[in-house]
């Protein structure tokens, strides 16, 4: 999410570039941030003043979550409120937020640009780009009648997905390209229609594994559900090759894509962790009163576009979308396919030819609020312990379905390496950074064969995870909280930034990956994409510090 909004600046705008990793000192991303956020406020004080509120009703946004997770409740909330002024299109909300924040620094054109490979800054001409998204397994064409039309996506003519899909946008020397988590690494899936009820039922999709769904599978027969024996090919993303960079940003952080109800599957997946335990009670008046809250929210057409469809185009450019028509898909945020995007820059360095004999190290942070005082899994450990042999893979290929604690819907397991790992391992690794709330840790794992995400065995990797505990939400979408946490994020920026031990931490951990006189030249290993570092100590975390801001400003983690 605010990782692809930072990188396709830094990647794709010399005035964000200079702004950030050629900052003299704190002070200067200090006043960065706060003009940045200055601009992302105007753009929503306009937006509410624009819409006429004496029309727009907001009730719907009540609800949306019966769950007792009041962070995820106020979430929801706050973003279903602000989207109801972009007429519920995520898209166009991210669009306005992006070309607002470029024109405050002066980059007017930064809207109308591709996520091309010639396009990328110079200092970025070697660095590889990948982009996480998801693709739901089927959507919904709303026809205005007792049926409507129902999408399904599979990797034969024979069967369908039963959870979302990584899909990764990879910009490299060669060109574009979508890769997704399957057997071949490309968009050549087929689609499957089917007549589907215009009105929910939980009953009706059953078939793809409701919660806690324990022996799930990530296809099923076709025929089996939808009927229909009629298949055809998936169509290319945005008609096919570079896609726009608002659409890569739009199509990677929509992240309440899981309630749209055009996404009929993984919208009741969601939901089913809700009524699980309602199910689990026997109080049969308070489960047909949440599934009747659920059916009203599939009536909304004003959810429809909180996920994005993979024919949107650009609000400002006057263009009209086309409909998402019976041979596209649905993307959501890529949190529900892998959230710190590891497992598709892995796998991109193994596609690419990498030399799996030296050492890869990556940098991984986790934009939190808090570490949790329990070592009871949750999403946190989730997003570090998906990646080793661990208590929420138990029994699961990689690859294969899963659902671990803390995640909306199941996904297909991003495991890649043998090593266990549990919370109570986990949590011995953390070194906290004095005079700060960050934590840091040095993981290291061999990698697996993981063949939907182009992961070969062999691979040793060093991951220096890096831990926030900076209690600043995450979800910054509306006026008030834009204007309460705009310092509190600037100064946290300016704080890592100054801090010495964070950059010798970060400092001893690449430092092996440049070359021994010192010379400045590029590590040999492809792609290794860490040219920010080598303007020093301060640029190098006053990069991290950025990314940290941008990241934190909306991200699941």
């Amino acid at each position: 999410s605010g990782a692809t909004w930072f990188s396709t600046q830094l990647f794709y705008s010399k005035e964000f570039y200079d702004r950030v990793v050629l900052a003299e000192d704190s002070q200067l991303l200090y006043d960065f941030v706060v003009d940045w956020m200055n601009a992302y406020s105007n753009m929503l004080d306009n937006a509410i003043q624009d819409g006429d509120t004496m029309e727009l009703d907001h009730t719907v946004c009540n609800h949306l979550t019966e769950s007792g997770d009041e962070k995820k409740k106020q979430l929801l909330s706050d973003l279903c409120s602000t989207l109801v002024y972009f007429d519920g299109d995520w898209a166009a909300f991210v669009e306005d937020m992006l070309v607002s924040a470029a024109k405050s620094y002066g980059d007017l054109d930064f809207g109308n640009k591709m996520a091309g490979s010639d396009n990328r800054l110079d200092v970025f001409k070697e660095t590889d780009l990948l982009i996480q998204s998801a693709l739901v397994p089927n959507s919904r064409i709303r026809d205005g009648k007792d049926n409507d039309t129902a999408v399904y996506i599979g990797s034969s003519p024979t069967a369908i997905y039963t959870v979302p899909i990584s899909a990764a946008y990879v910009v490299n020397a060669s060109g574009t390209a979508y890769r997704y988590s399957t057997e071949s690494l490309q968009g050549d899936m087929t689609v499957k229609t089917s007549q589907t009820a215009s009105e929910h039922s939980f009953s009706d999709w059953e078939d793809f594994y409701l919660y806690p769904a324990e022996n799930g599978t990530v296809e099923i027969e076709g025929e089996s559900h939808t009927k229909s024996t009629n298949s055809d090919i998936f169509s290319e993303a945005f008609g096919g090759g570079a896609s726009s960079i608002i659409q890569v940003a739009a199509i990677s952080s929509a992240a309440a894509g899981t309630k749209s109800p055009l996404v009929p599957s993984v919208f009741t997946q969601d939901f089913s962790i809700e009524r699980y335990p309602i199910e689990q009670e026997g109080n049969i008046a308070r489960l047909k009163a949440f599934d009747l809250k659920v059916a009203r929210v599939y009536n909304q057409t004003l959810l429809d576009k909180f996920a994005v469809c993979s024919q949107w185009q650009s609000v400002a450019s006057g263009q009209k979308s086309p409909p998402c028509g019976q041979n596209d898909g649905m993307f959501v945020d890529g949190w529900i396919a892998d959230n710190p995007a590891f497992a598709i820059n892995v796998g991109q360095y193994h596609i690419s030819g990498g030399d799996l004999t030296k050492t890869m190290k990556v940098i991984l942070t986790n934009t939190n609020d808090e570490w949790p005082t329990d070592q009871e899994p949750d999403f946190q450990y989730t997003q570090i312990l998906q990646y080793f042999e661990s208590p929420i893979n138990k029994d699961v290929e990689p690859g294969s379905f899963n659902w671990p604690p803390g995640m909306w819907v199941p996904y297909q397991s991003p495991q890649i390496f043998s090593e266990f790992m549990d919370s109570s391992i986990l949590n011995d690794l953390l070194e906290p950074i004095p005079g700060s709330n960050m934590t840091t840790a040095i993981l290291k794992g061999t990698s697996i064969d993981n063949p939907i995400f182009g992961i070969r065995a062999g691979q040793q990797v060093e991951i220096l995870l890096v831990i926030l505990n900076e209690p600043i939400t995450t979800y910054i979408v509306t006026p008030d909280l834009v204007q309460l946490y705009t310092d509190p994020l600037a100064s946290m920026t300016k704080n890592i930034a100054d801090n010495e031990e964070l950059a010798s931490r970060i400092k001893a951990f690449v430092e092996p990956l440049s070359d021994d006189d010192g010379d400045g030249a590029e590590p040999s290993s492809p792609n290794a994409g860490h040219s920010i570092l080598q303007g020093g100590q301060f640029t190098a975390v006053a990069a991290l510090s950025s990314v940290l801001f941008l990241v934190n400003f909306f991200m699941l983690a």
